[in-house]
Formats: C-alpha cells, structure tokens, sequence
C-alpha cells in the first residue's frame, strides 16, 4: 500500500472515529453478553468493529468485507493494537455466506443493507444469529415504519430507534472531513470524498439515517 493511499485511510478513519459512539450507544442498549461473538458485515476499514473491541472486553469479532485495501489497512491497525487474536477478517461479498457462515450473538450491519437489498439482506443475516441474539442494523431513514414491520413479521423485538440528523452528520463527520482536507495542498486522492461533500450540502436530507437495536425473540 502507497504512502498516499494509507494517509488518505487515516484521515478518513479519523472522521469516521467520530460516529463511533452511536454504535457504542446502540451496542449498550442490550443485555450483558459473557465473550460474545460478533459479525461485522461489510466492516470496511473496520472502524466500528475497532470501537467495539476496546468497549468488549471478552469479544470476538469476525469482521466481513470485499474490498482487499480495506481489509489489508484493517489488518495493520489490529496488528498495532494488539488484538490480533480477537479477531477474524474474512475477504468475502456479503453474498458469500460460505465463507462467513455460523452462528453469532450479535450482527452489526452498519449500511450494507440498503446496499444488497434491505429485506432479503435481513433474512439472510437472520439466519446467522442466535437465538435471543442481537442484531445492529444502521441503515438510511426511508420506509422507517417498513423495516419496523419486517422486524415485526421475523418475530424481532425493537429494543431501540434512534436517528442521526443532518447536524450530527455535518458536525460529527462531514466538518471533520471538509477541515481535512482543507489543510492539504494535494486533494487529487480525495476527489471522491469531496463530492460526497458537495453532496451532502446540496441535498443534507439524504445523508440522515436511522440505528435499529434487535433481538431475535424465541417463541
């Protein structure tokens, strides 16, 4: 990996350090679990599953994604904090079930699931958890009442909703990024993100998104 590709992934997991408490604020809205295994679909550069490792204790993170830079930065940050042995990466789509299948006591999908499909990517993971297991699901805030009764209908307790608005968005993540890159004479690497930028000032409503904190009820 190049000089300018690993500091383009350390700015940006900077700012994306800053949204780690609404997955820690989620994560603490369930029961205690004794050494829970959790499955972090689509885990990217592995930011969330980093913030759940250091507020677990006793947890083992298998973490799924498809992107081979991702999981190779990923895996440099594990090696430098130690916690190689908590953890699995798996390069996979999240299609893939056969390389990731088992059971977990807790999923976290943080925006995969608008991606492949939001029910039948559900039903997929559904099927992976535990009984009376946990899921987190951080997804875009459209058809919020339609999830809901999917979770309903799949016999899936919402334990917590909440929403991340546009201002927690903008101060939490986007002005983080904008300060960023301001302060860099060379922004070719960063075309994407700048667009993102213009993008959310344009339209800031479509950047909103909504935490689902589920059990998987047992009858």
């Amino acid at each position: 990996m190049s000089n300018e590709i690993e500091n383009k992934l350390i700015l940006t997991d900077q700012c994306r350090e800053n949204l780690t408490s609404y997955t820690v604020q989620a994560f603490n809205k369930i029961h205690k679990i004794h050494r829970p295994v959790i499955l972090d679909i689509g885990c990217g550069t592995g930011v969330p599953s980093i913030a759940l490792l250091r507020e677990i204790d006793d947890a083992f993170v298998v973490a799924v994604d498809q992107d081979e830079e991702s999981l190779s930065w990923f895996r440099q940050k594990i090696d430098k904090l130690g916690f190689t042995e908590r953890l699995k990466l798996i390069q996979a789509s999240f299609f893939q079930t056969e390389k990731y299948q088992q059971k977990f006591d807790l999923i976290l999908a943080e925006g995969i699931l608008h991606i492949v499909g939001f029910q039948s990517g559900f039903l997929i993971l559904k099927e992976m958890l535990e009984n009376n297991g946990y899921m987190i699901i951080h997804d875009e805030k459209k058809d919020i009442q339609k999830k809901k009764n999917i979770f309903n209908l799949n016999n899936f307790e919402i334990i917590d909703c909440f929403e991340l608005d546009r201002n927690i968005w903008w101060n939490d993540y986007f002005k983080c990024l904008e300060k960023s890159l301001s302060d860099l004479d060379d922004k070719q690497l960063f075309r994407e993100e700048m667009n993102y930028i213009r993008e959310f000032k344009k339209s800031p409503e479509l950047f909103e998104s909504v935490y689902f904190v589920l059990k998987k009820q047992v009858h």
